[in-house]
């Protein structure tokens, strides 16, 4: 789609795996990791507390707008974002620029070599850590 639509990412003249089965990686990571707690928390917590938009509405109407903003939430946007986009960042600076393949590279655009080498990179891979043992637990 323009000048970009050609440039290749870690330099590599074919990639390792097909489309299809990076898509499926990206997916069944992303559903693997909030699938597990939000598809059932996430409904749940917005029948019992509507957004003021919604206002006080009947058992079944408040399940609807349950229901959509869980799907708002979880459905082609949300994917589109934390798959694709934190994929290709995180790809681009491992194969690219060298830099681990770890949840702190995704902090490098934003604090430069603080994410790699000081606390903030500490305290993000910890924090994934954490909420990977979390959800599974």
């Amino acid at each position: 789609f323009g000048r970009t639509g050609y440039v290749r990412l870690g330099g590599l003249a074919k990639p390792d795996i097909d489309t299809f089965k990076w898509l499926s990686i990206v997916l069944c990571t992303l559903l693997a990791g909030g699938g597990v707690f939000w598809a059932a928390a996430e409904p749940i917590a917005h029948f019992v507390t509507a957004p003021p938009l919604y206002g006080e509405a009947s058992p079944k109407t408040s399940a609807i707008n349950a229901l959509s903003q869980s799907f708002m939430h979880w459905g082609f946007l949300a994917w589109a974002i934390l798959g694709c986009l934190s994929s290709i960042v995180l790809m681009h600076l491992h194969y690219d620029k060298g830099l681990p393949l770890k949840p702190r590279t995704l902090l490098y655009p934003i604090f430069g070599d603080k994410a790699i080498h000081g606390w903030i990179g500490n305290l993000a891979d910890a924090c994934s850590i954490i909420a990977v043992a979390a959800g599974t637990i």
